[in-house]
């Protein structure tokens, strides 16, 4: 309880979305080309989150193929989740406590008023206390990237019910200031790493690692072993941050991410980044950074997506204390 502290806005002080409206990939302007997207394919259906967008909610409750669904956005953490809303918490969806918890937003289900972590997805306070949210893939992609991958999908637009400044960072300066908001952020931050250092942060069976974001840009691909299993992670640039620049457009290129089962086709696979895409060394087919092959043998072939969160260090190694780091 002594990690929790007031945001600064009120509860619901920061709206949650709960009639979203989508339109086409293809008629979407008010999206460039290397904003942050958050991606989710569910149920045959691919939808695209602006970053610019959930800066200023942050929650997201919609519904996919008769699945109510909660799309959600810590600014402080830099990480997007997506969440099953279980049954426990109705119709009603989730709203922003207008508390943070180790800097993490925490959210609120209007049904029972329990506090649930963002960044874990589990209730510690009220009557769900305990209870874990089952998360799936979603993949924080450069706009330009979700409508190449996916030019049937659609994209959540500004009319939101709310006037906001969408085409603005409400936090500039936070990727790269050296002041580190240190209001926000949690006494007792693991000194591994530098607190906003980003990692890719990745946990099977309460085991734990945090991938360099450097050393996935820089080397393209990195193979991992985690709970016993081998992972893949992947970077692709060409994606801005949404927290550095005054405009969500105009941040440093971060690049996006993927974590992925390094099997297809009945084999085990590696790879290596070039600049047509992801090449494995087995069969030379090419991938692109949704685990997807497009040209080879195996063409067609997709590979199984983990959940995993971009993120910046502080928050990582907070709530993974445990947490390896590689390399």
């Amino acid at each position: 309880a002594d990690q929790i502290h007031l945001g600064g806005p009120p509860r619901d002080g920061i709206p949650s979305i709960d009639r979203p409206r989508f339109v086409a990939a293809d008629d979407a302007d008010f999206v460039t080309d290397t904003d942050r997207v958050l991606g989710i394919a569910r149920n045959g259906r691919t939808r695209a989150y602006p970053i610019a967008i959930m800066n200023w909610h942050e929650v997201v409750n919609d519904r996919v193929g008769g699945e109510s669904i909660a799309v959600t956005y810590c600014p402080l953490c830099g990480t997007g989740v997506a969440f099953l809303s279980p049954a426990a918490t109705g119709e009603q969806g989730f709203g922003v406590s207008g508390l943070l918890y180790n800097s993490d937003v925490l959210l609120y289900d209007r049904q029972t008023e329990s506090l649930w972590a963002h960044f874990t997805g589990r209730s510690f306070a009220g009557e769900l206390t305990g209870t874990q949210l089952e998360f799936f893939p979603s993949s924080v992609l450069s706009w330009a990237t979700f409508r190449s991958e996916f030019p049937d999908g659609l994209v959540l637009t500004r009319d939101t019910g709310f006037s906001r400044a969408y085409g603005t960072n409400p936090y500039p300066g936070y990727e790269t200031g050296d002041d580190p908001v240190a209001q926000f952020i949690t006494d007792d931050i693991d000194p591994r790493l530098p607190p906003k250092q980003r990692v890719v942060g990745i946990e099977i069976d309460d085991d734990a690692v945090a991938v360099l974001h450097d050393a996935v840009a820089a080397a393209g691909v990195v193979a991992v072993t985690l709970a016993g299993a081998p992972l893949t992670v992947w970077h692709q640039p060409g994606t801005s941050s949404a927290l550095d620049g005054r405009g969500v457009s105009e941040g440093i290129d971060v690049g996006s991410v993927g974590v992925f089962r390094p099997r297809a086709g009945g084999q085990d696979l590696t790879f290596v980044r070039t600049e047509a895409g992801f090449v494995d060394n087995e069969t030379g087919s090419t991938w692109t950074i949704v685990g997807r092959a497009v040209e080879g043998p195996l063409a067609g072939e997709t590979l199984e997506a983990l959940p995993h969160l971009d993120t910046f260090w502080f928050a990582w190694g907070t709530f993974f204390p445990g947490t390896s780091i590689n390399p």
